[in-house]
């Protein structure tokens, strides 16, 4: 059983990554992102990459929230931004950058506990790119959540907003510096500084 207020979990049974698909479905059909389909879950072809986990956010036992995370260090990686944003993305694996690209944010949202849940849910993307010394942290995000990112992680934007497989809203590319910036989003946000301490072990690849 589950006793912190925040716990974090990498996802790998077929139940537990259900629950995900659903609790993302749900998410995005709110905020009018996706259209509605008759199984209810979303889950696409970057679900079953081979560099990527997936993560689950737990309040109390519960699941509220989700990301999964993809790790591109080669021409032969695959992920969301790889597919939509070859050019961008490629340029800087020419350059011999590790990329940690978190996508697929899924936050349950409450009337009060939202920036506290934010912030809880941030440090899965945080602590993989600590973990794996990444250069850049890409992200593919719709314009108005650029604002979240800019702040957080001082991305960037680098590609303009375009189609985004089964989204009903174009999206754009996004980029951090990570190892550059590092030091100032610790600054910014403190609650990041002991994260990696407990939750390294979630990111064996």
């Amino acid at each position: 059983m589950l006793t912190k207020k925040y716990d974090y979990h990498r996802v790998v049974t077929e139940p537990d990554r259900q629950e995900i698909y659903k609790l993302r479905y749900e998410a995005y059909l709110k905020e009018g992102i996706i259209e509605r389909n008759s199984l209810e879950i979303l889950t696409d072809e970057f679900d079953n990459a081979g560099n990527f986990k997936l993560y689950g956010f737990y309040e109390h036992g519960l699941l509220i929230g989700s990301f999964r995370i993809h790790i591109i260090k080669t021409e032969t990686c695959t992920s969301p931004a790889r597919s939509v944003f070859p050019k961008e993305i490629g340029a800087y694996l020419e350059k011999g950058k590790t990329i940690v690209e978190p996508s697929r944010f899924t936050l349950k949202r409450d009337n009060n506990g939202n920036r506290e849940r934010l912030i809880n849910l941030m440090k899965i993307p945080f602590v993989a790119a600590q973990i794996y010394q990444a250069d850049i942290v890409a992200v593919i995000v719709r314009r108005e959540h650029m604002k979240l990112y800019k702040r957080l992680f001082y991305g960037v934007e680098v590609a303009e907003p375009k189609p985004y497989p089964m989204a009903l809203l174009p999206c754009g590319l996004m980029v951090s510096e990570f190892k550059k910036n590092e030091l100032n989003i610790l600054e910014l946000v403190p609650e990041f500084r002991t994260a990696s301490e407990t939750m390294s072990e979630l990111f064996n690849f």
